[in-house]
Formats: structure tokens, sequence, C-alpha cells
């Protein structure tokens, strides 16, 4: 995959649901962006509804193959997640300790895989 391709998946799987602007900012049309990005829609890593991209549950997968601080490929990752604590629909969620926060509370519907998660 391209350099520019995964910090494109980086960018909306840190910040999803943006416009084309501020998702290819940085970069210019010498950069071949409109290209990455139908490539990126082609293999369905990410889709595009009414101007807002968006990161899909293959996009996330397929940017997990690598490490996102220097965007290079690792190997298999495994994702832990221990459940702490249950209140209505609700769950507080501690995060593998190599991750730069402790923990976020999520909502169950979002835990679904293939669901964005919704920080409350």
């Amino acid at each position: 995959m391209h350099e520019i391709q995964k910090i494109f998946l980086k960018r909306l799987l840190i910040n999803n649901n943006q416009k084309y602007s501020s998702l290819t900012g940085g970069y210019s049309f010498e950069d071949n962006i409109v290209f990455h990005l139908k490539q990126l829609l082609k293999k369905g890593f990410i889709e595009k509804t009414s101007n807002i991209y968006k990161i899909s549950s293959v996009g996330i997968k397929e940017i997990a193959k690598y490490d996102l601080s220097s965007l290079t490929d690792t190997g298999f990752k495994t994702f832990f997640i221990g459940f702490v604590c249950k209140s209505g629909d609700d769950f507080l969620v501690k995060e593998h300790p190599g991750g730069k926060t402790n923990s976020i509370t999520y909502r169950v519907e979002s835990l679904i895989l293939g669901k964005t998660l919704k920080k409350l």
C-alpha cells in the first residue's frame, strides 16, 4: 500500500467522517491524491457519502496491520480489551497498556464488529 493511502486511512481512523479538504490537507494534485482516494474506495477501505469520507471495517483491518506511529508493517497485531464496568447500555473499556489512554466509555451497539466506536 502506498504511503499516502496509509496516511489517509490513519487520519480517518483517528478522526472519521472527514471532508476532502481536511482528509487531504498537506497534499496537492501533484501527489495524485485523487488516484489514491479512488484506490481506497475501490478496495473498500473507505466509503464516501455526501462528500464525507469514512473508514470501513475493511479499512480498519487493513490499517491495523501497520504501526500507527511509523506506518510500517510489523506483522499481525492483537488488540486486547477488558470490560471493566457496565452501566446501563454503556461499558467502561480498559485499553491495552500500550494505548495512549487508560479508559473510555463506549455505547454497547458500537462494540459490534464493523461499527464505528462512539466515545461518550
